[in-house]
């Protein structure tokens, strides 16, 4: 329990810090000064604050206890993390971590496409990466563009926003 408390502890300070950061500053302090880079022009009202809040710590818990139940197989030996590159190598360690990446941005799509029911670009690099841009349009219409770090799974999916590119540009000139 000890370290499940630590994660929650460290997970949230971590959260509302940062978060906390940059909603002061840019909508607060500087509210109307990159009114011209927004998508969604209008500001939040409360209850989405709110809401949002409530639903970052629904994740932070579930980050929690995570963080606790691999702590708890570490210690107990029933994993195989390692300590030292050296034991598996270099490539070994830079495949996994690219591994682990694409698991994640599969299940990040994935269990985000499921929390938003219908009801409810240059180089190389620009194309598979997601921007702000590309997470911000699915914040402000929740029917497509689920990627947290790839757009390929929309596009595989045929979910990215129709406009993305348009708004990207649109953007990009300012």
């Amino acid at each position: 329990m000890n370290r499940f408390l630590f994660a929650i502890t460290m997970i949230s300070a971590r959260y509302f810090i940062f978060a906390g950061i940059f909603y002061l500053f840019f909508y607060i302090v500087n509210k109307n000064s990159f009114i011209h880079l927004k998508i969604q022009n209008k500001f939040p009202k409360s209850k989405m604050i709110i809401s949002e809040a409530l639903f970052s710590m629904q994740t932070m818990i579930i980050f929690a206890l995570i963080a606790t139940l691999i702590h708890y197989l570490i210690i107990n030996e029933y994993s195989m993390v390692y300590m030292k590159i050296s034991d598996y190598g270099t490539v070994y360690f830079l495949l996994s971590i690219a591994l682990l990446i694409l698991i994640h941005d599969c299940y990040f799509y994935f269990s985000h496409k499921l929390i938003h029911p219908k009801k409810f670009l240059d180089s190389f690099i620009g194309k598979i990466l997601l921007s702000s841009t590309h997470h911000n349009i699915h914040h402000s219409r929740s029917k497509s563009n689920f990627g947290l770090y790839f757009t390929f799974w929309d596009k595989i999916m045929k979910t990215e926003d129709e406009n993305y590119k348009i708004t990207y540009k649109k953007i990009k000139t300012y």
